[in-house]
């Protein structure tokens, strides 16, 4: 923009094909860039990943990344977020891409070096995001498309001037709260409305959550796109004026764990969430990697047995020099599966033993009931590959141990809590013949999408996750 220039002048041009009711929507959580290392895997992995696909689909395509684009965390890097934004054109994507602000997405600060509220921004919070603002746009806004209703918010709010952005509330305030309410006043009740945020709605101490959940779900359809925990886990909201359930997809992040390799902590690949739009209603989704050998639409699932070792010897890579073997807490009649892309509510995961084409029964939610169990802590051993490290017996734990074997094992990262995020998406079944020598595991979702695996993983076998 020009200084001092008031107005802009511009024009609208019409769709050649008429408003876009079908098309797909790319959500992109967490790139959380701070190396230009990481830009690089960003724009050479990622980025020809979602073009290829998206070209594959032959239908509109569009974008939103969905939050902590780069990483303030260590020193000051806001001009990653240029170099982020030159990685989303279209000429490099094949399509629109929006943004939403994150918790690191900040101007930093630090004890040295404040940041302070002047003449242009009347609080702390404008000053923070006013170099977002100049290089992605505004952090509040709505668009349309088709019988979609779009909606962008920040939702975290800093509380002080020296600490990096490190300290906020999570919510809305009373202004955004208003600010969408007129909103959504213009738009008809029949449309779909998709609310895009950073952290995910699942706090109930969250400011404004249950009213801005009982706004969006007077609607056709209501859902939620965020990131911010760095795995993939679903939450079942219900709008207290209404009884109405809204689906919040809450994606693994694009980094995976901070780019160390091709898996995030959860054990899902380094990915994104796909949605299909048909009219006013979410017609499928679903999380795809883009990483080696894991991006395939088809690679859903990935198998363990119940009382396999992960983990490795020290390695170049394990900075820490912890001697990482694990084991899955399970006794070896008992075959685990994480199904990226699953929920509680929606799926059923069927287990096929013996070749025989009759299922032998269903396996159960695992990670949702005890996801955040056990802690870290308890996990932080020297185990040996004939004495691995071993939680008690009986223990349950919905954790992905193949990712913990890469990423405090092999790696080393057992210092760092945020190589260490909870597993909503495994699921645990015990066999009817524990000497089966062919099993099938097929997850079929609500869309009448099947999914199937009959390869487990070796859990001493690192390939995968290692970027190379």
């Amino acid at each position: 923009y020009e200084a001092n220039k008031k107005q802009y002048d511009f024009t609208f041009e019409k769709l050649p094909n008429g408003p876009e009711k079908k098309f797909t929507l790319f959500a992109l959580a967490d790139p959380q860039v701070f190396q230009n290392a990481h830009i690089t895997r960003f724009a050479t992995q990622c980025i020809p990943d979602i073009k290829a696909y998206a070209n594959s689909l032959n239908q509109p395509c569009y974008g939103v990344l969905l939050g902590d684009i780069i990483s303030n965390t260590n020193g000051d890097r806001e001009h990653q977020l240029e170099l982020m934004r030159d990685e989303v054109t279209y000429d490099k994507t094949g399509m629109s891409m929006f943004s939403v602000m994150g918790n690191h997405d900040n101007c930093n600060s630090s004890t040295s070096a404040p940041i302070f509220a002047d003449y242009r921004n009347s609080t702390i919070n404008l000053k923070y995001q006013r170099h977002y603002e100049d290089v992605f746009g505004p952090v509040d806004y709505s668009l349309n498309r088709g019988n979609t209703h779009i909606v962008s918010m920040r939702n975290m709010q800093y509380k002080y001037n020296t600490d990096s952005g490190k300290e906020y509330s999570v919510g809305f305030t009373a202004q955004q709260y208003e600010w969408l309410k007129q909103d959504l006043a213009l738009v008809s009740k029949d449309k779909m409305i998709i609310l895009c945020v950073h952290i995910p709605l699942n706090n109930y101490k969250y400011s404004k959550f249950q009213d801005i959940l009982d706004l969006i779900n007077t609607f056709a359809e209501a859902h939620i796109l965020s990131g911010h925990t760095h795995y993939n886990r679903p939450y079942d909201h219900v709008a207290s004026n209404t009884g109405r359930r809204i689906y919040e997809h809450c994606f693994a992040s694009v980094m995976g764990a901070f780019w160390t390799g091709n898996i995030a902590s959860d054990g899902a690949p380094n990915g994104y969430g796909v949605l299909s739009v048909n009219d006013n209603t979410m017609s499928n989704w679903f999380y795809k990697g883009y990483t080696q050998n894991m991006n395939s639409c088809d690679y859903q699932i990935r198998l363990y047995r119940g009382g396999d070792i992960t983990g490795a010897e020290i390695s170049g890579s394990n900075t820490d020099k912890i001697k990482g073997y694990y084991q899955f807490p399970y006794s070896n009649d008992v075959i685990l599966a994480n199904v990226f892309s699953s929920d509680p509510w929606n799926w059923t995961i069927e287990v096929y033993e013996d070749g025989d084409d009759v299922c032998s029964g269903t396996m159960t939610p695992l990670g949702i009931k005890y996801g955040n169990s056990p802690e870290r802590a308890d996990l932080i051993g020297e185990g040996t590959l004939t004495s691995p490290f071993r939680l008690n017996d009986g223990v349950e734990s919905g954790r992905d141990y193949w990712a913990i074997g890469y990423l405090m094992g092999y790696l080393g990262k057992a210092s760092d809590t945020h190589y260490f995020n909870s597993c909503y998406t495994m699921w645990k079944y015990t066999l009817k013949n524990p000497d089966a020598e062919h099993i099938e595991v097929r997850a079929k979702d609500q869309f009448g999408n099947v999914y199937t695996c009959d390869t487990f993983q070796d859990g001493l076998d690192m390939e995968l996750a290692i970027y190379k």
